[in-house]
């Protein structure tokens, strides 16, 4: 029998050479929170913050987080961190 086994991308381990540049997907219902939250999880760091896109009926919005990553720790420690911000939905 050929199983597929799912690995989820926080587990999995991708295969990145550090520095890059790296892109989060961050949803949420306010647009207006969701730049907020963004902004206190970066604290200042150097990045880009574009709106993508709202759902079709407009309940949910998109933001692209770009920046330059140092370190693996640093992906999963900015994603954890938007992850447990209240005003956030997903992180992709």
């Amino acid at each position: 029998m050929n199983e597929r086994i799912f690995v989820h991308p926080i587990y999995s381990k991708p295969n990145v050479e550090y520095p890059c540049r790296w892109i989060y997907k961050v949803i949420g219902r306010d647009r207006e929170q969701i730049v907020l939250a963004i902004e206190e999880v970066m604290q200042q760091r150097p990045c880009e913050i574009r709106y993508s896109r709202s759902s079709s009926k407009g309940k949910y919005h998109s933001f692209s987080l770009e920046i330059t990553l140092q370190s693996d720790d640093q992906r999963l420690s900015i994603y954890e961190s938007l992850m447990k911000h209240p005003a956030v939905r997903i992180v992709l």
